[in-house]
Formats: structure tokens, sequence, C-alpha cells
């Protein structure tokens, strides 16, 4: 099962999960409850966040994957695993039950809390590469492996790109 907790809803995204479920996660905790309702289920599942698009075979690589928990960034640098394409297994969830119990996790931290308490539990992050595609990274979808010094490159000159959208 694909779910896509979302807000606000883009093309691409739908594009490319068509068949997941969407659910609409409003408010300072809707995000949260969220995940621990799919935690209490028990059942895997790959999370893909509104404003991320992977491909078939990007969603294919982490449904055959063996490792527990396993996730494709999409932003060069990243030091934890962001929850925008993300699987979850049944024994990642057995193992880390209670774990969005918790209500002062602030909705977009949730992924870099996740990240510690599961580590503190012994799961360890499974990398996929190349990054999925972005909504406000197009770049990163279309490009081939770079070195991690030409990634910050493009993630800044990317960032200058939205920023100035923004104020436009």
């Amino acid at each position: 099962m694909i779910v896509v907790p979302f807000t606000r809803l883009h093309l691409d995204a739908i594009k490319a999960v068509p068949d997941a479920v969407f659910v609409r996660v409003d408010g300072d905790h809707g995000y949260r409850l969220l995940l621990q309702r799919l935690w209490a289920n028990g059942e895997p599942f790959t999370l893909v966040e509104h404003d991320v698009a992977p491909t078939a075979a990007q969603l294919a690589a982490l449904e055959g994957c063996e490792r527990p928990w396993c996730h494709y960034g999409y932003c060069p640098g990243d030091w934890v695993p962001t929850f925008g394409c993300v699987r979850f297994s049944a024994d990642l969830i057995a193992g880390t039950q209670g774990i969005w119990d918790d209500a002062s996790w602030p909705w977009g931290q949730l992924d870099a809390r996740f990240h510690v308490a599961a580590r503190e539990r012994g799961f360890e992050p499974h990398w996929h590469y190349p990054h999925v595609l972005h909504t406000r990274f197009p770049i990163f979808g279309e490009r081939q492996k770079m070195t991690r010094d030409l990634e910050m490159y493009v993630l800044q000159a990317e960032i200058e790109m939205v920023r100035e959208e923004t104020l436009a």
C-alpha cells in the first residue's frame, strides 16, 4: 500500500502514484496521527509525501528491498532519512510501537525525530539512489548521480530559484 499524506496535492505526485491512498492531514497533529493509525494497523506501507513524485522503478525498488526501513532522498546533503518517499516494513513498525504517541513532535520534524528514535531501537535506514523528484526541486528527478559538491551547488541554485519564484 502507498499512502500520500497531503495538505495540498501536486499534479506530479498524483500522476506518480495514482493508486495510492490519499489522506488529508490538517493541523499541527494530522500527520503524526495518521502515522499513529498506520502503526496501529501494523501492515507495511510506503509513504510518499504530496510534493514528491517517485518513478515506478523507484517504488518497485522499495517494495522489493528486504531491509526494514528504506527511503529515497530528495535533497542533496540530506542527513536524515526524510519521509518524502519511504518504506516501512512490518518488522520496523512492530519494533517501534508507541513511537508516534509523543504529541510534542512538530509535524516538520517527524522524520528527524523518527530517525533518532528508530535508531535507538536498533533500526538503521537504507538509502536508495538517485533522489526522487521533488516538485519544488525538479532537477533532482532528471539528473545523473553527482558528486556531493555538485549536489550542494545544485541544491543552493534551486533554493534560490524557489525563493525568487516565491517573492515574485
